[in-house]
This record gives structure tokens, C-alpha cells and sequence, in this order.
């Protein structure tokens, strides 16, 4: 049964809409909210030996994660192969391209500031009722500068080095890395990479990990499950969450997550905490104004100072 929290991507019922075409099926599993166009999601189901040209966005950042199988990437003139598990994040301006080398590759990006369902819904208008523009390569370059992206020439590429492209964010990246109860934190993606908006973090969490936010507050979450099983509850309606599925919680929203398996890995795709922060100040409180953490009030203080409102964090 569809739920409005939960995104099931192997089940067409929990999509948005998709479009087809001789390269991909391109499915909206989530579309964009809040001012800044954020936390929308898509899966291109790519056919063996198809791609995206070399190109570059003028507004926006993109964060591609893969699955399963590989993905051959030219990011700034570089080539490099994607595996199962990694991460590439885009930001604003940098060019690259992309081929599918496999039979058949689900490649999940997640988008803000570039809308993404707009732009489909706008190229569906026009395929209906102008389909000769389709072909039209004039057209079809401004169609794509008024949404934002720059077409370029094929790259001369090279293979890059090893550490070379920062835009790769292997499984054991992390800008910084931090232990919590029940879980190991790494930043995946920084504040300073994306204009101050969010941050991106993986948590590799264990059984009995619980966590709970009952203060209402103005933002949206989004969380993906990468590996394990988790129970969110989300105003007292309680659901699990598995390998590549997808919550989303909207504003003004009370809820819970708890860890279910021996281990699992979630990603805060769009975390409005300024996480790296309040770490970072939590450890030189915990070292030299420790009292600030013991006093409840304080610490809520504390807490939203960094704009978080977890309200407890606890390993059973």
C-alpha cells in the first residue's frame, strides 16, 4: 500500500510520472519543494551503451548515487569509473558526461535548484504539440539554456589519477567523521559545496540505535536506506524502510527512526543541521564547558542554535 512518507522505487505505484525515451526511462520519485527547489529525486533507467552528453548547469548541484553495476563519468575533462556504493556530487558549473557500460543501469540523482519535474512537464508540452521542434537543434539548445544547462563539445578526456576528482565520494569518504552512540557519522557532502543550504551525511548505525525529533519544526528531511532495515514513525504511523528506499518528511512533522537490523546505512540527503558544526562545538563543550551539555536547557540551547531538533538520541 502506497504511504505518504515512503518511496518505494521498484514500485511504479509510489512514482510521480515517468517519461521514456530511446536512451532512458526517467522516473520522478519525488518532486521538488521549498523555495530553493530541494529534495527532488529521480531514477534514469539507462539502456546499455547510452548516456548524457558533456554538458555543464548554470544553476543548482546534483548528487548521482549508483546501486548496482558501474557508471564510465567524465567530470572536468577526467574519466573515471563509478561503482556500486559511490556517490558524485556536481556542483554548479562543472562539466561532465556520463555512459552506461551494463545491460541495464539504475543511476538515482538527487537535485536542488534545478526542477527537474518542471522541465519534463515543459518537454512533454512540446513533444504533444510541436513535435517537429524535437528535432530542431536551435530549439533544442535554447530549450536547454532556459532550464539552465550549457551544452559542450565532447570531452578530450584522460583517466584520472587516484584522489584526483574530488567530485567521487567512494563509501569511506568523509569530509569529517565523528562517533556517536550506535552509529559512525561521516560528512559526504559539505555546507561549503553547496551555497549553505544543506549538508550530506552517511550514518552507519547499529541495533537499538533510536532516535526522535517531537519538536515541530520548519523543515523538510529526506533519508535514504542504503543498506539494513529501519522503522520510521511518523505521526504515530509506524512503516519500515529497507535497501534503496526513500523517506521524506515533511515541515512541522514529529518523528522517529529506530535500527532494526544488525547494521544499516542512511544517508541525510538534505540535512538543514549545520551537523559539522554543532559536532564539532559539542566535543569542545564536552572538553572545556561540559556543564553546558548536562543542563537540559542549555543543552536545547544548544541544540537549536545549530538548527537541530532531535530530542533524543539513545543505543539500547
Amino acid at each position: 500500500m502506497k504511504n505518504a512518507y515512503l518511496v518505494r522505487p521498484d514500485v511504479p505505484e509510489d512514482w510521480v510520472d515517468a517519461t521514456v525515451t530511446d536512451s532512458e526511462t526517467s522516473v520522478c520519485l519525488l518532486t521538488p519543494v521549498g523555495p530553493h527547489d530541494m529534495l527532488e529525486v529521480r531514477d534514469g533507467i539507462y539502456r546499455q551503451g547510452k548516456g548524457e552528453p558533456y554538458h555543464q548547469h548554470d544553476i543548482g548541484t546534483e548528487i548521482f548515487y549508483l546501486a548496482e553495476g558501474r557508471v564510465e563519468a567524465t567530470i572536468r575533462g577526467k574519466t573515471c569509473t563509478v561503482n556500486a556504493g559511490d556517490m558524485v556530487f556536481i556542483p554548479q558549473g562543472v562539466p561532465h558526461g556520463l555512459r552506461f557500460p551494463d545491460r541495464q543501469t539504475t543511476w538515482r540523482v538527487f537535485l536542488q535548484g534545478m526542477n527537474v519535474y518542471r522541465r519534463r512537464i515543459a518537454r512533454n508540452t512540446i513533444a504533444a504539440h510541436y513535435p517537429q521542434l524535437m528535432d530542431d537543434p536551435e530549439f533544442s539548445a535554447m530549450f536547454a539554456r532556459e532550464n539552465g544547462s550549457f551544452p559542450r563539445e565532447p570531452a578530450v578526456a584522460r583517466p584520472a589519477r587516484p584522489g584526483e576528482l574530488p567530485e567521487l565520494r567512494t563509501p569511506d569518504f568523509g569530509w569529517s567523521e565523528f562517533e556517536l552512540p550506535g552509529a559512525l557519522l561521516r560528512q559526504v557532502v559539505g555546507r561549503w559545496e553547496t551555497g549553505g543550504l544543506y549538508e550530506v551525511w552517511r550514518v552507519q548505525a547499529r541495533r537499538g540505535l533510536s532516535v526522535r525529533w517531537d519538536d515541530p519544526h520548519p523543515d523538510w528531511e529526506l533519508y535514504q536506506v542504503t543498506r539494513g532495515r529501519v522503522r520510521f514513525e511518523v505521526l504515530g504511523e509506524a512503516f519500515e524502510a529497507t535497501d534503496g528506499q526513500l523517506v521524506r518528511i515533511p515541515p512541522y512533522t514529529a518523528h522517529a527512526l529506530r535500527v532494526l537490523s544488525d547494521e544499516a546505512v542512511v544517508h541525510d540527503m538534505g540535512c538543514p543541521i549545520r551537523l559539522l558544526s554543532l559536532l564539532e562545538d559539542r566535543l569542545s563543550l564536552a572538553q572545556h564547558r561540559p556543564q553546558v551539555l548536562q543542563d537540559p536547557q542549555a543543552r536545547r540551547a544548544f541544540l537549536r542554535k545549530h538548527r537541530c531538533f532531535v530530542t533524543d538520541w539513545r543505543m539500547d
